[in-house]
Order: C-alpha cells, then structure tokens, then sequence
C-alpha cells in the first residue's frame, strides 16, 4: 500500500512522479540495486552501440518494408501497363482481323448471288434453250 507522496519540490526533478516514489519506497534495497545496475549495463551498451534502441530497430525494420512494397508497387505498375499495351495491340489485331473477315463474308455472299449472264448457244437456261 502507498502512502500519499510528499509536495513536490525543485529537488524532485522533473521526472519525478507519485509512481516513482511508490515504487522507490516499497521496492526492496536488492531489486533497486539490481534495476540500477540493469540501466547502467543497458545504456552502457546502447552508447557503445552494441545494442540499438527498440524503437530505432523498429523504425530501421518499416523503412525497409516501405521500401520493398514500394519496388512492389513500381514492379505491379510496369506489369499493368505492359498489360494494357498487349490490350491496345490485341484489341486492335482482332478488329483488323474481324474487317477482313466481314469483306470475305461479303464477297462471299457477292460471288454466291452472282449468276453469270446467258451467252446465247452456249449455256442452255432450264428449258434446255439457249
């Protein structure tokens, strides 16, 4: 249980909080020695740079996510538009292809209407006259 802190003072500092002071005044000697000796271990070694900060690492990890997904989004934009360029030329080969189509089938049509005209004496009509 906490006693209520003492008025804050100039000789707290500025980190001080009624927190701190609990956990100071109900923690015992030994588990204080040891976070202190963590602390010191723990910047020791971020000054050394043996060990970075988490949120550095953390911000070191997203900048290189970022720059994967966007090669990814550059590399899915070159795919579309060689796609849509594929699309213009397919599009295009089949409406050529369909006009030369449409022209046989009309030509077609043409030929198969067409009856050549009665040469006297040499094509006989359905009678059997010429």
């Amino acid at each position: 249980m906490c006693v209520s802190p003492p008025a804050r003072s100039a000789s707290c500092g500025p980190s001080w909080t009624a927190r701190s002071w609990c956990w100071e005044r109900s923690t015992p000697p030994a588990a204080r020695r040891a976070l202190e000796e963590f602390e010191q271990r723990r910047d020791r070694l971020r000054d050394a740079e043996e060990i970075s900060d988490p949120r550095e690492a953390q911000i070191k990890r997203f900048k290189q996510q970022v720059a994967e997904l966007k090669s990814r989004v550059q590399d899915r934009d070159a795919e579309l538009a060689k796609l849509r360029e594929f699309k213009i030329i397919a599009v295009s080969r089949i409406a050529a292809q369909q006009r030369s189509w449409n022209g046989y089938a009309v030509s077609s049509v043409i030929l198969a209407d067409a009856r050549p005209a009665p040469v006297p004496g040499v094509c006989p009509g359905p009678d059997g006259r010429g």
